[in-house]
């Protein structure tokens, strides 16, 4: 049998299916905590852009996104050795370090939204978090293509369509919202409309990290009967 992208199909047998399941709830947890810290986002991101308070709870929105993108990334990156074994050693490699790299991305922009909260140079360094933030739903996207990956080889053919594809179109729309980002973070710094392009980015990415946390939580309860 074919594999696309290093799965080792001679290994099925010999998975401990109460490992995989415990590995897989928890990354299901961290994708529910993804979705909530994106939808605090948001939600804040939309008040700061009608005007409330704009420049704190701007950071306060910065500093969600980036702990929605830490959670999604760790939890993945955290607990993946415990579904490593149905994998190759390279499809391993390649997922985990997207996964971290996701988490580190999140890290910063947590940092720069806390700087920006206590006042150091708010509009320059919520810009930068932009562009952090939007590469990291870049990481996010390729973490997630390979871990839908990993989960339609271990169910069988046709089954849970409907959570494939939604995985599959949160995937798509990471890397659309992730440029959108980059380029209205760069914008911003740049000095065109720096606030609002920079809450325009701010609602994108915690909307996006809601649809692909949601998307991943609902993947894993449909797969595992959680």
């Amino acid at each position: 049998m074919g594999t696309n992208l290093g799965i080792n199909y001679d290994r099925r047998d010999q998975m401990d299916e109460g490992t995989v399941r415990s590995g897989a709830a928890e990354i299901a947890g961290g994708s529910t905590a993804e979705a909530l810290a994106g939808a605090a986002a948001v939600v804040l991101g939309i008040l700061a852009l009608i005007g409330l308070l704009p420049v704190t709870i701007g950071a306060i929105a910065t500093i969600a996104a980036g702990v929605a993108l830490l959670i999604g990334g760790g939890a993945i990156a955290a607990r993946f050795a415990r579904l490593r074994s149905i994998e190759r050693r390279s499809a391993g490699r390649q997922m985990a370090t997207s996964s971290g790299l996701e988490a580190f991305m999140g890290l910063a922009a947590l940092a720069l939204g806390i700087l920006a909260l206590l006042g150091v140079d708010p509009l320059t360094l919520m810009a930068v978090a932009a562009i952090v933030l939007g590469a990291g739903v870049l990481m996010a996207a390729g973490a997630a293509t390979r871990m839908e990956n990993m989960l339609q080889w271990m169910q069988p053919v046709g089954s849970e369509r409907r959570q494939h594809e939604m995985v599959a179109t949160a995937s798509a729309s990471d890397v659309l919202v992730g440029l959108g980002a980059v380029v209205l973070g760069i914008l911003a710094l740049l000095g065109l409309s720096p606030l609002t392009l920079t809450l325009v980015a701010m609602i994108a990415v915690g909307a996006t990290l809601l649809f692909s946390g949601s998307a991943l939580t609902g993947r894993f309860s449909a797969m595992f009967g959680g």
